[in-house]
């Protein structure tokens, strides 16, 4: 580059930590091994069910886990699909640890709970920051050269089959359809502010992390419960009612496992012994076994919200109304009542779950198409 020498190398070690551009199996192993024991360490202190709230879980997670895990990655590159599964099944099993969910719940539900990106996305995401980083780097510096130099190489196509950050980037702005940005800094060298920048590229992963989730969740099932309460990712209502109300966490994180619950399935309700392909919907408006404890329950929830609001209530498709008492928005202009209506709910549902496993240990209640069985 110029009159300097610039060597191409697999690794470089930064402030005493070696980083590697193509990360092999061995040092995946490495980081789901040590993202399992941080995991371990962090379960000491109440990162588990019956815990910490799941949002402190959550935030946690992303503060202490995901950056000592995902450190490097922007210039990771040629990462295989077994690479990356390894890493959304570590986030997956950290999910259902804060949760307490069987093993084999749905793993978009699982993450989307806690407003969690999937690993991928964080990697996309922190390739998108670094790409502004570099467009703004001094350009006395070697490595804006450098940039400069390889971007130009690439759009002239003067390296045949070029590996690295240039190529990947081009792939990600065309995945996240941003690719005239770049389009536009090689014609005019503008790019936006940094502010900006981060949330259009936030906004951009968010948008294709929520369309995922809901075609993950949609294609399990045609009357999905989890996706009508809990439609985009981010914190469930729950979780929020549960930091709240405190003194309810306990049944209110047994509510929350009926999301859990698998749809579409042709399944025997261990309560009552009949045959339905919905569960959820089944357990809250049709089991004649759990009569009583659906009449008392409606008997609080008329106190709280008036006659009229309830015939309402009461007047909604049976996966809408399933979906209220899981989370769903309820358009209450007082934050109180919604809390009352979740702890009244969760008392009486929240020890549901339980029953039913412990009914019928050997039911399917559970979705059996999770790929983390190893995780």
């Amino acid at each position: 580059m110029g009159d300097k020498s610039v060597d191409e190398v697999d690794s470089y070690t930064h402030v005493g930590v070696t980083l590697y551009a193509c990360v092999d199996q061995d040092r995946f192993n490495s980081i789901s091994n040590r993202g399992k024991g941080m995991l371990a360490s962090l379960a000491g202190v109440g990162v588990r069910f019956d815990g910490l709230n799941p949002i402190y879980s959550a935030i946690l997670w992303d503060k202490m886990c995901i950056p000592s895990l995902l450190y490097g990655c922007e210039v990771w590159y040629n990462l295989s699909g077994r690479d990356i599964l390894k890493l959304e099944r570590l986030q997956r099993f950290a999910g259902r640890l804060v949760q307490g969910f069987h093993i084999l719940t749905h793993c978009e539900i699982v993450i989307a709970l806690l407003g969690w990106f999937s690993m991928i996305g964080r990697i996309r995401k922190a390739k998108l920051s670094f790409l502004y980083k570099l467009i703004y780097t001094n350009s006395m510096c070697l490595v804006k050269h450098m940039f400069i130099f390889r971007l130009a190489q690439y759009e002239v196509k003067a390296v045949h089959k070029m590996q690295g950050f240039i190529p990947e980037i081009h792939e990600i702005l065309e995945y996240y359809n941003l690719h005239n940005f770049i389009v536009n800094y090689n014609d005019t060298r503008f790019f936006p502010s940094k502010i900006v920048w981060k949330s259009i590229a936030k906004e951009s992963v968010l948008l294709n992390e929520n369309q995922m989730y809901v075609y993950g969740m949609s294609s399990k099932t045609v009357e999905n419960i989890a996706v009508t309460a809990h439609p985009n990712i981010g914190i469930s209502n729950l979780y929020s009612s549960m930091k709240r109300m405190p003194h309810s966490r306990a049944q209110i994180s047994r509510l929350v496992k009926l999301l859990s619950i698998s749809e579409g399935l042709s399944v025997i309700c261990s309560m009552c012994r009949d045959v339905v392909s919905n569960l959820p919907i089944h357990l809250f408006i049709y089991c004649v076994e759990l009569n009583d404890v659906r009449n008392a329950m409606w008997d609080e929830l008329i106190d709280i919200l008036g006659v009229t609001l309830s015939v309402i209530l009461g007047n909604k498709l049976d996966v809408d109304l399933v979906a209220k008492f899981l989370g769903a928005n309820w358009e209450l202009e007082d934050e109180g009542v919604f809390d009352k209506v979740v702890s009244t709910v969760a008392k009486y549902y929240g020890h549901v779950y339980e029953l039913c496993l412990k009914a019928d240990d050997d039911n399917n209640i559970i979705s059996n198409d999770s790929d983390d069985s190893d995780a």
